[in-house]
């Protein structure tokens, strides 16, 4: 499980950090807006693999939901706020997430 949460982290989430420091967190003299098109680049082809290792599977670990579908759920969902428009596999994983009770009710509070 620690492969999966690393790959998403190092992944999936490294180009959204990696963007975010270029236009908001760095101070103005050391962003570099110009790289986010080759981050949107990279975070394609990392929805490519996460896609591959899901291997059809409604979770990261088959059928149990795990902190790995947490953590990648939420890293789906801040793709889709910056903008970076995640894969219909990436959404459809997302909307999985999003469908169960719990989640749900965890967003209702």
């Amino acid at each position: 499980m620690d492969a999966r949460i690393n790959f998403v982290l190092t992944e999936l989430e490294a180009p959204l950090w990696m963007a975010a420091r270029h236009s908001f967190v760095l101070p103005e003299d050391r962003r570099h807006p110009e790289i986010k098109p080759w981050l949107k680049d990279d975070f394609r082809d990392a929805g490519q693999r996460f896609t591959r290792l899901l291997d059809g599977a409604q979770f990261l670990a088959g059928d149990t939901f795990t902190i790995a579908d947490i953590v990648a759920g939420h890293t789906i969902g801040w793709s889709i706020v910056a903008k970076f428009d995640p894969s219909d596999e990436l959404k459809a994983y997302l909307r999985n997430l999003s469908d169960r009770p719990a989640w749900q009710r965890a967003r209702a509070d």
